[in-house]
């Protein structure tokens, strides 16, 4: 956000925390491939030799030494919304610039939602390596403790997308 001036509009996207834990898990598991490759962090090739699927390390959380520097050392997993929004106060200060925010779980009704406000013809791709979709073989689900355990590295998530829908975004 910082990057944009103050009074020029943008425009970002959102997803619910858990799915872009799962997601972003899966993702960097990969290396990004087949879309991307970039080579995994040394921190990140040890979470990935302890914890082979998202939930394994969801689980592990407040219960295994390690799991949460785990958690800390993959990219897309330990970023915040915070991290592109810098904080609430400075965020709260320029809301009025929001031009909108895209949910993922209906991207492409937002999408298109957002080419009509901006006057233009286009589509998503279709492709999965286009939108860059996790590949069947990867596990997509967590178990109820997986999801237990990580509710509290995802507070301040969830409280961001609370503050959202308060300010109709």
């Amino acid at each position: 956000m910082s990057d944009v001036p103050v009074g020029e509009q943008f425009v970002f996207a959102v997803r619910d925390p858990i799915e872009r834990f799962v997601s972003g898990f899966n993702s960097r598991s990969r290396k990004g491939r087949p879309r991307y490759d970039e080579q995994w962090l040394p921190r990140e090739a040890a979470a990935f030799a302890r914890y082979s699927t998202p939930s394994a390390l969801a689980e592990a959380l407040g219960r295994e030494e390690g799991a949460e520097k785990a958690y800390r050392s993959i990219r897309h997993v330990s970023s915040s919304y915070w991290d592109w929004l810098d904080d609430e106060q400075s965020f709260l200060a320029r809301s009025s610039d929001v031009l909108m925010v895209l949910r993922q779980g209906r991207l492409e009704e937002d999408f298109e939602r957002l080419c009509n406000v901006l006057g233009i013809a286009a589509t998503l791709t279709s492709d999965p390596v286009g939108r860059h979709e996790t590949p069947a073989n990867f596990k997509t689900t967590l178990t109820p403790a997986a999801v237990q355990n990580l509710r509290p590295f995802l507070a301040r998530e969830y409280d961001f997308l609370d503050l959202l829908e308060s300010l109709d975004l």
